[in-house]
């Protein structure tokens, strides 16, 4: 006799294989460039993958190198060697980034790239990084924004003037930032600087606890005097609050059509092209004692600014911001 056939019954199990594509994501990593957000969103808990390919030189007489820098000389800082490649995610620590290495991210927030320069940033680089990530997603810059909680439409209060470059716009909103939720400009901006100095522990202590205030307005005429002051302490090489022409902030402000009768402040910060860098330096404030800087930022009786960004013969760049308590119109 045939045996019998019989159909699967329910206690019969059929295994699947499923295969998971996980999403690969390049980008390319100047050695200039200074912490760069990538448009790529990691969820807290979210493990990348990193592959790394090609080579950069932090001077032009010096051999090419890969992602682990000039290992030949001495550490520079804590990121490690000259042109080590480093990231973090947005409100997490820094890390040295490996060809093949598995990074699972302790914080909701974009990927930041960047090759470590430390003091060295006159030098002449040349070459780039290209970075493959396996994991996170894409993200539009106003999508990320809106993901860590700023609402763009009430913070970015200078986009639209013509008076302003972009960089000068956006020191206006790194500062309303700090203003409008100072314990979330902590997490965002401050933490991973939390433990470089006491300087930047303390500021990372205050601004958890400080008040918030509203958001700073732009304003022409403070902006036209900022401007002047920048371009006059540039070209002559000169820091501080008074004019090469002995001139004061009222006077100045005075010169520019701005209302003087009122609440005025003015910060000057050197060394920095970059908005974020601009005001970590100012809202810092290390080795002023007063936080003077600090105080004027975040101080609620001033509601309107100018911002001037312009090359310093002898810093760089520096970058002045004149507020005031009202303006004339």
């Amino acid at each position: 006799m045939l045996p019998s056939t019989k159909s699967c019954g329910p206690l019969c199990l059929v295994l699947l294989t499923c295969t998971c594509l996980v999403a690969q994501h390049s980008f390319v990593v100047n050695p200039q460039q200074e912490e760069t957000a990538y448009p790529l969103w990691v969820a807290k808990g979210e493990t990348l993958s990193f592959q790394i390919s090609g080579h950069w030189r932090m001077w032009e007489q010096w051999q090419p190198v890969d992602y682990r820098g000039h290992t030949n000389f001495g550490k520079i800082n804590e990121h490690g060697y000259l042109g080590t490649l480093v990231g973090r995610i947005e409100g997490g620590d820094y890390f040295a980034i490996v060809d093949g290495m598995h990074y699972a991210s302790p914080a909701d927030g974009r990927l930041i790239l960047f090759a470590n320069r430390g003091d060295y940033r006159e030098l002449t680089v040349s070459g780039a990084l290209t970075v493959t990530v396996s994991g996170g997603r894409p993200v539009s810059a106003a999508e990320a924004e809106k993901l860590a909680g700023w609402d763009l439409s009430q913070l970015d209060t200078a986009a639209k003037v013509p008076y302003l470059s972009r960089a000068e716009q956006e020191v206006v909103l790194y500062l309303n930032k700090a203003r409008t939720n100072p314990a979330l400009f902590a997490q965002r901006y401050l933490f991973h600087l939390r433990n470089r100095s006491a300087d930047e522990q303390e500021c990372y202590a205050v601004m958890l606890r400080q008040k918030p205030c509203s958001a700073l307005l732009p304003d022409a005429a403070l902006a036209a005097a900022a401007q002047a002051h920048a371009e006059d302490m540039g070209k002559t090489g000169k820091i501080g609050h008074v004019g090469s022409d002995g001139a004061t902030l009222r006077e100045r402000l005075w010169r520019a059509g701005a209302a003087i009768n009122t609440y005025l402040a003015e910060n000057c910060s050197y060394g920095y092209e970059d908005p974020v860098q601009i005001v970590l330096q100012l809202l810092v404030d290390a080795g002023v004692p007063s936080r003077g800087h600090r105080r004027n930022l975040l101080n609620p009786n001033l509601q309107f600014i100018g911002v001037g960004i312009r090359p310093h013969i002898e810093h760089r760049f520096n970058s002045v911001h004149d507020f005031a308590g009202r303006i004339k119109n």
